[in-house]
């Protein structure tokens, strides 16, 4: 289980893992849609609203097997500058 954070050109992204069982490869096609779970608990919207706050800022998510079994997701954001020095905010 792991975070990882980075700033490249006009991008900046992290990926969060888990090292759960992962996602069975039949419900990988429709991962971000609403109201879909494999678990008894929750409304299944949390990844089809991390997808559409992404998406509003004018980035993306991804999902990737994570590399020690479990799920990866790749979140990636514009890069904002500070109009006063250039660090990123």
């Amino acid at each position: 289980m792991g975070i990882n954070s980075w700033q490249q050109d006009n991008q900046a992204g992290f990926c969060v893992e888990d090292s759960g069982d992962g996602i069975a490869q039949e419900n990988l096609p429709k991962l971000f849609t609403p109201f879909l779970s494999s678990k008894n608990e929750g409304m299944g919207l949390g990844l089809y609203f991390c997808r559409e706050i992404a998406k509003d800022l004018g980035g993306s998510i991804e999902y990737y097997p994570a590399p020690l079994g479990g799920a990866g997701f790749k979140i990636t954001l514009p890069a904002q500058q500070d109009n006063e020095n250039g660090s990123p905010i």
